[in-house]
């Protein structure tokens, strides 16, 4: 096969899964996702409770916590897990090693993935379901998909009212599993509808949705504001680890933001402004 068939083969694959996570996203907009960012991040250590209300109800759905300990007198342990507060809440462990999955940004949270709920948890032992990460040194044991991983999200289903709800939340674990830090969480508005990890389409998402175009042009990325919107805020760029790769002030309708440096592939930029925020994933060659 010559190298050009080749190449044009390679492209069309890339374009082919490019186009996968576009429609997806497309459809999460269409339902409403409330979005909490956790200001500042909170790191909890020695033993602390994270208390995830993914709905901000006032009413914990799940509880995120680390514990050291010694196990028979001998073996010392330390362990970061979550704990599904309701009855019919859970945790998803598709990711493998019967623990809790760590997924990538922009994976799709719905009924399809390997639910594990409270009732559940309690009737395995041990209880890997609920781990995070464990590290027992004595005995060589460090696993836990979450383990010394940053920029992680946590797929999560829970229940109110009688109906079904998805969403996530962004860790970063510890290769130690002494210590984990929650950054932002989310979940569909929407009864059994679907979710992205990472997907930050807010509430005022709406009053932008159609006043905001943004779109990648020679390693460029450009974002274009209705000329009703205030050209005020700043345009914040990060890559599919969800580690913020760009910030630019914005100070014009038009804005062009240079990615010369960047590496080919899908990026999220993000419009942030006082009254709302808009989020589009480009591609960038």
């Amino acid at each position: 096969m010559s190298s050009n068939k080749q190449n044009i083969q390679k492209k069309l694959k890339s374009y082919s899964a490019l186009a996968g996570t576009l429609v997806a996203a497309a459809g999460s907009a269409d339902a409403q996702v409330v979005y909490t960012d956790v200001v500042p991040d909170s790191t909890v250590n020695n033993g602390g409770v994270y208390n995830l209300d993914l709905n901000n109800d006032d009413v914990a759905d799940f509880q995120l916590l680390q514990r050291s300990g010694t196990y028979g007198g001998l073996a010392s342990y330390d362990v970061v897990g979550v704990y599904a507060l309701g009855a019919n809440n859970a945790v998803d462990t598709s990711g493998g090693a019967g623990t809790a999955t760590a997924m990538d940004i922009g994976v799709t949270i719905d009924g399809t993935l390997n639910w594990v709920d409270s009732t559940q948890m309690a009737a395995i032992s041990p209880p890997t379901a609920n781990a995070l990460a464990v590290v027992v040194p004595m005995f060589g044991i460090a696993q836990g998909n979450f383990l010394g991983m940053n920029n992680k999200f946590l797929p999560l289903r829970f229940a109110y009212l009688g109906s079904t709800y998805y969403g996530w939340v962004r860790l970063d674990v510890a290769a130690d599993a002494k210590s984990f830090v929650v950054k932002d969480y989310a979940y569909t508005d929407d009864a059994d509808h679907y979710s992205v990890t990472g997907d930050m389409v807010g509430i005022s998402e709406a009053a932008l949705q159609n006043k905001v175009n943004i779109f990648s042009y020679n390693n460029n990325i450009t974002v274009q504001l209705d000329p009703l919107v205030a050209a005020e805020g700043k345009i914040v760029i990060t890559n599919l680890s969800g580690q913020a790769v760009s910030e630019t002030a914005i100070s014009s309708t038009e804005t062009v933001v240079p990615f010369e440096q960047a590496k080919p592939g899908i990026y999220m930029v993000t419009v942030k402004q006082t009254h709302g925020s808009y989020t589009k994933r480009v591609f960038v060659k």
